[in-house]
């Protein structure tokens, strides 16, 4: 009996599109692969409990020196809630910055976001900040230079830290007055 030629000709066609081994079968497209998204840690807010602690620690003038740089005169660095003034030599050098407690991160560790400074390059710019409080009560700062993306692993000195040793000021007591 003989095959009419359509449904011949239909049975070429289909047997040509398949493989004639399995090995020769069209793979699956692997799914693509999503990375986890990974965002920043989010500031601790100021009335959590890692901010509170942490800047109640802080709070007040302290006065000292920057470490290899005494020649450039004392340094006052005044914190009042989550705002740090510091200056240096007589006002020369001064910024204004708001500091924040990075979520997750270890005790000790801030960062202080510049918002007006005598150096204008620097504004905008954060810096990483370590701080203890020795038991003597001297205040230890040890950070990076601002807008760089350096985190201080100590006090150490190393070639990008800036440190800080600074005792809180007593409070002025005001003159008598005139008699």
């Amino acid at each position: 009996m003989k095959a009419p030629l359509t449904s011949t000709l239909a049975l070429v066609i289909l047997s040509s599109a398949l493989p004639l081994r399995a090995e020769d079968a069209p793979k699956p497209a692997p799914a693509p692969v999503q990375p986890a998204p990974v965002a920043p840690a989010p500031p601790a807010a100021p009335g959590t409990p890692a901010a509170k602690d942490t800047f109640e620690a802080l709070q007040g003038v302290w006065e000292g020196v920057e470490l290899g740089h005494e020649s450039d005169g004392a340094c006052v660095v005044t914190i009042t809630g989550d705002a740090m003034h510091f200056q240096r030599g007589r006002g020369k050098a001064w910024h204004k910055a708001v500091l924040e407690v990075p979520a997750g991160t270890p005790t000790g560790q801030i960062r202080a976001t510049i918002k007006e400074s005598s150096a204008t390059n620097f504004v905008g710019q954060g810096a990483a900040l370590l701080y203890k409080i020795a038991p003597d009560g001297t205040l230890i700062l040890s950070g990076g230079r601002p807008g760089e993306a350096y985190v201080p692993k100590g006090f150490e000195e190393d070639e990008h830290s800036r440190r800080f040793v600074l005792k809180k000021a007593l409070p002025k007591t005001p003159a008598p007055p005139a008699t």
